[in-house]
């Protein structure tokens, strides 16, 4: 399989690198940075996302989108970035698979309130949880692109060990049986790459949770 990983250099993308690679796909890491040294076996394509034309991944299977930014005032980036990309893979058999933040998961059955609306919401990182939830809600109308929205649960932990075992749920905050709701990214990136191969979820958001 053909994967180009956007934001590869990042902490996450490079492990979403790093499992595509495992596994003997063929891997494009799409950078905007200079400093970036991959693996011999990954092709490099450097430039800004907004460069990204259809010429460039037209014979790719999978475009992942692991495109971040933390800066409040490029918050809206996520949303625009994405929008660029379904406009480049509109009408298209490529799959996109999106990185998506979980601002947007309900707290329960009710959907009554989601992540994001909880009045202790951290206050740093609500522009950029809000751009992530409008670029969903945009995405939702999208009925050209074959994508697939893939939330974290709610603790996402960068640093640690996963169990290897992880769930997949829909719009609602998951907790597993220990009453947590955590991923690690390492974990989150086996499931990434699962989706990507197993392509079961197209058109959907799911949240990834260890059990």
């Amino acid at each position: 399989m053909k994967i180009t990983v956007i934001g590869a250099s990042g902490r996450l993308g490079s492990l979403i690198v790093k499992e595509a690679l495992s596994r003997g796909h063929e891997v494009i890491a799409a950078v905007r940075d200079v400093y970036f040294s991959p693996d011999s076996r990954i092709k490099v394509m450097e430039g800004d996302i907004f460069d990204l034309d259809y010429d460039d991944v037209w014979d790719q299977d999978v475009i992942i989108d692991a495109f971040g930014v933390w800066e409040a005032d490029k918050a809206d980036q996520h949303r625009t970035t994405l929008e660029h990309l379904c406009d480049i893979l509109s009408g298209k058999s490529n799959r996109l698979i999106i990185v998506g933040g979980n601002g947007n998961l309900f707290l329960d059955e009710s959907r009554s309130e989601r992540v994001i609306d909880k009045a202790d919401y951290p206050k740093a990182t609500y522009p950029i949880a809000l751009a992530m939830v409008e670029a969903y809600e945009d995405l939702k109308k999208r009925y050209d692109v074959q994508w697939t929205y893939v939330c974290p649960a709610l603790d996402f932990k960068p640093d640690e060990k996963g169990s290897g075992i992880y769930r997949i749920s829909g719009d609602i905050l998951p907790y597993n049986h220990r009453g947590k709701s955590e991923i690690t990214y390492e974990g989150f990136a086996v499931a990434v790459i699962d989706e990507a191969e197993k392509m079961e979820y197209i058109g959907e958001q799911i949240t990834v949770y260890e059990v």
